[in-house]
């Protein structure tokens, strides 16, 4: 744990934006986000972050930028990028060198059901409704990492959001970043 302290030692850079997805896949709106900017954000590093050798392979092959999550690169990517576009939850990418970064959560979903600290019943109650938050920020911190950006595509999954990650209204509505954009 002593590395976190000299974590905040690290000059974040604006100009990396790292990426990652669930469970060392390559796929939902961080994959398409992270092609898109590839293409046409050239000024930018954007580098996917993985642990899985046949999508760096993949994406080697592709000329798109990879990094393994534990290698020296992928670590010191990490440490610098400004930038943190993930699909669930930062530890997509690295939540051990995040610190300080601005954290994008794409999320992969609408919610259906109960999620994150909504969760009232079940096995996931023990993790987003402990008995002692603090014991549980200090053994698991990773669920209390909140986002600095949410897309939702309307207002009230907006408002589920909200609630079910602990937000303020920094929430960017698909529909109004359309319509400033036209």
């Amino acid at each position: 744990m002593v590395f976190l302290f000299f974590i905040r030692f690290f000059i974040r850079n604006k100009k990396i934006i790292v990426f990652g997805a669930f469970k060392n896949s390559y796929a939902d709106n961080s994959r398409y986000l992270f092609e898109q900017c590839d293409k046409e954000l050239s000024d930018y590093d954007c580098v996917w972050i993985t642990s899985s050798k046949s999508i760096r392979s993949k994406l080697k092959a592709q000329n798109m930028k990879s990094a393994y999550r534990w290698s020296i690169r992928g670590v010191f990517l990490c440490l610098r990028a400004k930038y943190y576009v993930y699909n669930s939850y930062v530890s997509d990418i690295n939540f051990w060198f995040s610190r300080r970064a601005v954290f994008v959560n794409l999320w992969h979903g609408i919610p259906l059901k109960k999620i994150e600290f909504d969760i009232s019943e079940g096995p996931l109650k023990k993790v987003y409704q402990p008995k002692n938050e603090l014991i549980s920020k200090i053994i698991n911190p990773i669920p209390y990492q909140r986002p600095s950006y949410m897309f939702a595509p309307s207002n009230y999954v907006a408002k589920l959001f909200q609630s079910a990650f602990r937000v303020e209204k920094k929430i960017s509505y698909v529909l109004d970043i359309l319509e400033q954009t036209i």
